[in-house]
């Protein structure tokens, strides 16, 4: 281990590192995840983004009629369209 010792106030001790190793340091990876994963709107974000990329790449596949179909019964019907008489 490349550290010195350094006296601080009497009897206490702290290591110091040396100027020319990285021990002790972290990789900008290790940096950039302790902090991605410190906020956690941004880990929420990571849930959620891809459960709403999956709905829309699934819709498609479990929805009953197609986009462009028109549900002429539901035009017919007029009970639901507000009118008071």
């Amino acid at each position: 281990m490349m550290t010195t010792k350094t006296k601080i106030q009497g009897r206490r001790t702290v290591r110091r590192k040396k100027w020319w190793t990285l021990e002790g340091f972290r990789s900008l990876w290790q940096d950039a995840r302790r902090r991605f994963f410190s906020n956690h709107p941004r880990v929420i974000s990571l849930v959620i983004a891809p459960l709403i990329a999956a709905i829309a790449l699934l819709a498609p596949v479990i929805q009953q009629w197609h986009y462009e179909d028109i549900d002429w019964e539901a035009l017919s019907d007029i009970s639901g369209t507000g009118s008071s008489k």
